[in-house]
């Protein structure tokens, strides 16, 4: 038994959920027992940045059994955290066959710090957490004043702490580049050692007799002070120590891995004793144009899960019970259960008056980089996926091209061909869809119906809807399965302002905030075609090129970019992974003059 039988059985939802559960059946228990663990690798652009610098970010997944990237896990989470043991940032990050990204501004509110890069999967959570990647990241922010705890004051210091005050010491010196590993896999050189302001910049990259996947950060190096990052190969490494094999007993609560996607999980349960219950239907919306739904049933802990496997823009999901006697029973979402960090270890730093030239200068060209960021902006991703089923319509009506009528029930039976509404057993008035096979028999089916996205499962809550508000009216005359639930039909209705679910209420409906995936993006990157508009606008940027996910073959792969206004000794970093599960570190120094 395997990888895809433990994907066979929770997809049934025998006890797949987003929390822990525990492991009640003994095949499943087995197939745990065989599963290797992850580890995640994280690249950041640097480990130390300024208020009013951006940190990026990849991700690398791993097969700690294989070493090569995990196919596994869907989901990663990156976390930054300070000493305080305060969030700055809790990123949920798309796994594409193994490798995410992710970015995050240091915003002027982020105090002067030691903080913590964290990064895990929902399956590493069974593990112990200094399994976890962990690295330190040192933030300065001159915008705020500077905690006293990371000045050099001297006896006889007058100056406040809202200062940076030292006495003279040595500038750090800029060491040799650090230790190196898998240039027997990949070749890397640039078309020279030294360039001028703004100048381009060649490098060619091959792979060496085997393909992989890389990050690839060119940046400025650091005359400040800061933390080692830890290199691919030196993580792979100290993980590979650690690896063993996961083991469980029967009765033992674990994180269930995200196989297929962000797993959105909760329980229902009694109102009167707060028992789970089972066999109970749930519905979940992400409301809005391009609205998302799935109907999911509890298991026999009262537990239910949502697989969204498709990119989305909601903040706000909507949870209802199917069920009539709803008014007895309570939807108690999950949230995303965070691991125990107490044991975290800090690194401390001091900021010395001789860095305060350095640090202004670095600001100031922030400021100035900031100015410009609209015509330096990153290009967010469309989702590739296309539009679920439930979403392909056969007939669209646009309302303002006929006579309008007071409500949604009269331009129905009015507007609408092949829907009609009659009473349901209960005596209320329900929408009615007339299938392509006028044989088949629609055996009171009713048709899945939405209202700017949100599921509507009482058709009696808008059919006195104004029609003025509605715009476009939809229609599919299909047979849908949705969960385990068949509806005859879609009508699907969007409004002028498309927020209708902002303003419904009904007791049975729960709003439930979503940990929203960080979307794709496509980063700046700075080019010089010789005109006068780029001769206009400044350029301090010391982040050069930054390229999250490089797919590298054996044949060359040429990567252009351009230098800028700012000197100095630039870092070109490819880490990463071979395609055999190796780790690849390397490093090359340009010198712009």
């Amino acid at each position: 038994m395997g990888i895809q039988t433990l994907i066979i059985l929770f997809s049934m939802g025998t006890f797949a959920v987003n929390a822990q559960v525990a492991l009640e059946d003994r095949q499943l228990l087995e197939v745990y027992k065989n599963i290797p663990q992850e580890g995640l690798y994280i690249h950041p652009n640097a480990s130390l940045l300024l208020a009013g610098e951006p940190m990026y970010y990849s991700t690398y997944c791993l097969d700690l059994k294989s070493m090569g990237l995990s196919e596994f896990s869907k989901m990663a989470y990156v976390l930054l955290i300070g000493e305080d043991g305060e969030v700055v940032f809790r990123h949920k990050i798309h796994l594409r066959a193994g490798m995410g990204s992710g970015d995050f501004f240091i915003a002027s509110t982020i105090a002067t710090g030691s903080y913590k890069l964290i990064g895990y999967t929902q399956w590493m959570k069974n593990g112990r957490p200094h399994h976890f990647f962990q690295t330190d990241i040192r933030i300065i922010n001159p915008y705020l004043p500077i905690p006293e705890k990371y000045l050099e004051i001297f006896p006889g210091d007058s100056l406040l702490p809202d200062s940076i005050t030292s006495r003279s010491r040595k500038p750090v010196v800029v060491q040799p580049l650090p230790a190196q590993n898998g240039r027997q896999f990949v070749s890397m050189t640039a078309n020279s050692a030294k360039f001028s302001n703004r100048d381009k910049v060649t490098l060619h990259v091959r792979g060496l007799g085997t393909g992989g996947n890389y990050t690839l950060s060119v940046r400025r190096r650091d005359t400040i002070e800061h933390p080692e990052l830890p290199r691919a190969f030196e993580y792979q490494s100290n993980i590979i120590k650690e690896a063993k094999q996961n083991s469980a007993d029967e009765d033992k609560a674990v994180f269930i891995p995200e196989l297929r996607g962000e797993l959105i999980s909760g329980k229902v349960v009694s109102k009167e004793d707060g028992t789970g219950r089972a066999g109970k239907k749930v519905a979940l919306s992400l409301p809005g144009r391009d609205f998302l739904v799935d109907i999911a049933h509890t298991n026999k802990g009262g537990l239910y899960y949502f697989n969204i496997d498709r990119r989305y823009d909601n903040t706000l999901g909507i949870l209802q019970l199917l069920d009539e006697n709803k008014e007895a029973l309570e939807i108690v979402p999950h949230n995303h259960q965070a691991p125990d960090f107490d044991g975290l270890h800090w690194k401390t730093f001091t900021i010395g008056e001789d860095l305060r030239q350095l640090i202004l200068e670095r600001s100031i060209h922030n400021q100035i980089e900031n100015a410009y960021a609209g015509v330096k902006s990153d290009t967010v991703l469309a989702p590739e996926t296309g539009s679920p089923f439930y979403r392909d319509f056969q007939e669209t009506y646009f309302l303002d091209d006929y006579t309008r009528f007071n409500t949604i029930k009269e331009t129905v039976v009015e507007i609408v061909d092949h829907v009609w509404i009659k009473n349901n057993q209960a005596g209320a008035p329900v929408f009615q869809v007339r299938p392509f096979d006028l044989y088949l028999e629609t055996n009171e089916l009713l048709p899945m119906v939405f209202l700017d996205g949100m599921f509507i499962q009482n058709h009696q809550d808008i059919m006195d809807v104004s029609s003025k508000k509605i715009r476009t009216m939809y229609l599919s005359r299909d047979r849908y399965l949705v969960g385990s639930a068949v509806y005859q039909g879609i009508l699907a209705m969007e409004t002028f302002t498309g927020d209708f679910y902002e303003t419904f209420y009904r007791d049975f409906l729960v709003n439930v905030p979503l940990f929203k995936p960080e979307p794709m993006k496509k980063y700046y990157r700075q080019q010089y075609k010789g005109n006068d508009i780029d001769a206009r606008i400044p350029d301090f940027r010391y982040q050069l090129l930054w390229e999250p996910h490089i797919n590298l073959g054996i044949e060359e792969m040429i990567i252009p970019f351009y230098t800028s206004d700012i000197t100095g000794d630039f870092e070109i970093c490819l880490q990463g992974f071979t395609d055999t599960g190796r780790a690849v570190s390397i490093r090359e120094s340009i010198r712009v003059e």
